[in-house]
């Protein structure tokens, strides 16, 4: 009777799965020790590129020959971003975009914190007049005192501030008002997550100006492309 049993050696399964090496076969726990190894270093690679992602900035790069150029504003208020364009009027508007019950209601706490991040909540757009930028400066503190200026076409900056301007007045009857910051708030879509927070939408607007946008985003890491 002939033993057609295979020997470990033998076994093209063994062979598939790494268990050989210079010809002797590798115990059980070698091998998981070796994939261990291995998925440890993956992910150990995987943290230093979020990181790297993360704390790279995000190039604005502005129209070469813009029509009719104006100079606007990128604000970076620490975890979020504004953007500042002229009113048409000689003087400027400030638009945000955050959380309606975080940033509008201000109803800062663990809960709506986490809310605001990981499930999609109401979204609000806010806007304040200014006579200049200075009074955008004075709003800052150490941490936040990033202003980019950039220079744009000043036919789509109308086009946008009075995109910007439809969609405030459109959702007016939920308009809250903060004394100390000026900003009047509106309730409006789409939600808000960690997905889709001021930055990204500031983003959005960028694009509006036909300023290109190169690098990833979460939160306000902007540097003008000179």
């Amino acid at each position: 009777m002939v033993d057609n049993t295979l020997t470990m050696e033998e076994n093209p399964i063994v062979e598939h799965m790494g268990l050989r090496a210079k010809g002797k076969p590798l115990g059980l726990r070698r091998w998981m020790a070796s994939w261990r190894s291995r998925l440890g270093w993956s992910f150990l690679a995987l943290v230093v590129a979020t990181v790297v992602l993360l704390w790279s900035p995000t190039v604005i790069i502005p129209p070469s020959q813009p029509e009719e150029p104006r100079l606007v504003y990128v604000v970076d208020h620490g975890m979020h971003s504004r953007l500042v364009l002229p009113d048409g009027a000689g003087g400027l508007v400030q638009y945000t975009y955050g959380d309606w019950q975080y940033f509008a209601l201000q109803q800062q706490t663990v809960v709506t914190a986490l809310q605001a991040l990981f499930w999609p909540t109401p979204a609000t757009l806010g806007r304040r007049y200014l006579s200049n930028i200075s009074q955008v400066n004075q709003t800052l503190t150490d941490r936040q005192r990033q202003v980019l200026e950039l220079e744009v076409s000043g036919v789509q900056v109308t086009q946008l501030r009075s995109r910007l301007d439809t969609w405030f007045t459109d959702h007016q009857d939920t308009q809250v008002h903060h004394p100390a910051s000026d900003l009047h708030f509106v309730k409006v879509e789409p939600s808000y997550t960690v997905f889709h927070n001021s930055n990204h939408e500031l983003v959005s607007w960028l694009h509006d100006l036909d300023c290109g946008v190169r690098g990833f985003v979460v939160w306000p890491n902007f540097k003008v492309k000179t």
